[in-house]
């Protein structure tokens, strides 16, 4: 039996993948940074950085789906934290997992590398990556080593950029716009009709299952999405339908929307409702023969059943 190493294995894309490729018949091993319960196939590494020691985790491994390391945290601004976390931390995992004899490992990133806050084209693998955050910014300083450490090694990396990911057991802002939306009858989304790339988790893990066993998968990188592309109004339409409730969505201007986040502190998150990041997925598609396996109501439907 196969044996996969998903790194952050308790998180929100860890567990769902962990259970999602145990179902395909694969032995799945895994790290947590602090862990309640002892379990023979978890591996606790407290934080990781470039010194952390992978050798026995490791072992007999025949793919790692790399998900650990500090998510963006509007709260920590230091670049050190995201350079330990996030760089050193897969350079290390990298060299280990490539002189251990791993065959391959799938390095999930982000599509914040692009830098995009609004943009009317399709954004290819190819678009030049101008990140903004100091989260995107080490994001991409990983991706950088690792394309360079492809032609060096006989270990095969594939490099995958999400957009915003949704699903059972969601947080942050895409939590609060569900939030929202059961709560207020009225919400002011009328004009946010510009279109966003995102991806619901059912479709993560059986993209990430393909990005591991495709053998035209090795040494590229791939943009990934539902191919179903919804503006924030769309999207609050069909939250809205899925929970049964008639809600009305007021046509405010999007500068007073603007102006409104900009006094509450909030002026980010005026791009995410109202701005257009649309990722091509044309690559995944031609390459992999990829099609997203589940609809965007279905995996909302599985998304509203557990939120709070």
């Amino acid at each position: 039996m196969p044996i996969s190493f998903i790194t952050g294995i308790n998180g929100f894309i860890g567990h769902a993948l962990s259970s999602y490729l145990q179902k395909q018949g694969i032995s799945v091993h895994g790290s947590v940074r602090k862990q309640a319960t002892i379990s023979p196939s978890i591996y606790v590494t407290g934080d990781i950085d470039g010194n952390t020691d992978w050798t026995i985790p490791l072992h007999q491994v025949d793919n790692i789906v790399h998900l650990a390391g500090t998510v963006h945290r509007p709260d920590v601004q230091d670049p050190a934290v995201y350079q330990r976390a996030i760089v050193d931390a897969t350079i290390n995992l990298t060299q280990q997992a490539a002189k251990v004899g791993v065959k391959r490992l799938v390095y999930v990133s982000s599509a914040h590398v692009y830098g995009v806050e609004t943009n009317s084209e399709l954004i290819t693998e190819n678009h030049p990556c101008h990140p903004r955050t100091v989260y995107a910014k080490a994001k991409w300083q990983a991706e950088q080593w690792l394309q360079q450490f492809m032609s060096k090694t006989s270990l095969e990396i594939v490099i995958v950029r999400l957009p915003l990911v949704y699903g059972s057991g969601v947080r942050g802002n895409f939590a609060q716009l569900i939030k929202l939306v059961k709560t207020f009858p009225c919400l002011p989304f009328g004009c946010a009709t510009q279109l966003r790339s995102l991806i619901g988790l059912e479709n993560v893990v059986a993209f990430l299952y393909h990005c591991m066993v495709h053998p035209r998968a090795i040494n590229t990188i791939f943009n990934i999405s539902d191919d179903c592309d919804l503006s924030t109004r769309q999207l609050c339409e069909k939250i809205a339908k899925l929970l049964h409730k008639k809600r009305v969505l007021l046509s405010v201007p999007p500068i007073l929307m603007q102006k409104v986040l900009w006094l509450c502190n909030k002026e980010s998150l005026y791009y995410k409702l109202f701005g257009s990041v649309r990722l091509d997925i044309s690559l995944a598609k031609k390459q992999l023969a990829w099609h997203s396996p589940m609809s965007v109501d279905a995996q909302l439907q599985s998304t509203l059943l557990k939120s709070d």
